[in-house]
């Protein structure tokens, strides 16, 4: 965009797109001196659209977000960038390489955007993700240390269900930077040691709606997959309200990976003064029981359940299941039940 190569436009926007979608977007594309942005999407009008292999060059701003996606509630994602930063030397990092303010609270699904490829040097956020849960994978810091970013991804305040893999940081850079306000906190090693991780964030189930428990079989209240990539332990705190006439319940875990292995306590009130506790670890791909009752509460009292515990994901990935079973007469969990999973440190 400048008059010559690396000489700044600090004004300049290379692609703007309010109007074109369903696969629009740039492809094979290199922007030099841009000093504001290379690519700006904003809006409905622009849904589906795309960016393929855009790469950020010449001279560039501290006040530089290179691609920025913006209330948008339906984008396919960006594959394959780059971004240089400010010049050689200069004092102060752009913004952003990737800055996503997507719909608020969208639902994280298959169809959530994706990025994936991104590397980046002397940026504060290598990836800033804001209201709208996204898949982001391989992103990774380039050039010198003193030229890598301050963060890879960073969850802004009100971010929510994002998946993250293969992000590379490098010493002196931060994997994940986690500002969300309903998302658990993600520590930052100063020698980059956490790398190469995969993260699921604000990975909260709930049920939405009264929901009855089987008699005699187990009921899935919640569940996770873990692929391979997600080796390491996880924590899960679950609180789930529950009313029953009579009979008792039935609280269990169950792995899909014999070589996972789970630890877990739990509480259950039986009556408005009475409850009954109860622990239980092992790798079995059966249901293991962590606690169970011989009596309800009684049918206008609605009272609740307690489980907390971990589990230590293998590299071969596993998933893992909440369960309950009503023993005689049906239990029905209430809504607003939820279970919470945050890695271990």
């Amino acid at each position: 965009m400048g008059a010559s190569l690396n000489q700044l436009e600090p004004s300049g926007l290379a692609i703007f797109n309010n109007s074109c979608e369903e696969h629009a977007g740039p492809r094979h594309l290199q922007v030099n001196d841009a000093g504001q942005g290379d690519y700006y999407v904003l809006g409905n009008a622009a849904q589906n659209s795309q960016c393929e292999d855009v790469h950020d060059a010449g001279a560039n701003s501290d006040a530089k977000e290179a691609w920025r996606f913006e209330n948008i509630s339906a984008f396919r994602g960006c594959h394959g960038g780059t971004m240089s930063g400010p010049t050689q030397g200069t004092a102060f990092d752009s913004r952003n390489a990737v800055h996503a303010l997507f719909t608020p609270w969208s639902i994280f699904s298959p169809g959530s955007p994706t990025f994936t490829d991104f590397g980046c040097e002397a940026c504060l956020d290598a990836i800033e993700v804001d209201n709208q849960g996204a898949v982001i994978q391989n992103v990774y810091s380039t050039s010198t240390l003193n030229r890598r970013p301050i963060n890879l991804v960073h969850l802004g305040p009100y971010s929510a269900n994002v998946s993250a893999s293969g992000i590379v940081a490098g010493i002196g850079a931060c994997p994940v930077l986690d500002s969300a306000m309903n998302d658990f906190s993600v520590s930052c090693a100063a020698t980059g040691a956490r790398q190469n991780q995969y993260l699921q964030l604000g990975n909260t189930e709930q049920i939405t709606a009264d929901t009855a428990v089987a008699i005699g079989a187990y009921s899935t209240l919640f569940s996770w997959f873990f692929p391979g990539t997600a080796q390491g332990t996880y924590t899960f705190h679950c609180g789930i309200p529950y009313v029953q006439s009579s009979g008792g319940v039935k609280i269990a875990y169950q792995t899909a990976n014999a070589a996972a292995s789970v630890g877990a306590f739990g509480q259950v009130d039986d009556s408005t003064t009475t409850f009954v506790s109860g622990y239980a670890t092992g790798n079995t791909l059966l249901p293991t029981n962590v606690v169970a009752t011989t009596s309800g509460p009684g049918v206008n009292n609605n009272v609740p359940i307690q489980l907390e515990g971990t589990v230590l994901v293998p590299a071969s990935g596993t998933a893992l299941n909440i369960l309950m079973q009503s023993t005689t007469n049906a239990a029905t969990v209430k809504a607003g039940a939820f279970c919470a999973l945050e890695p271990g440190r």
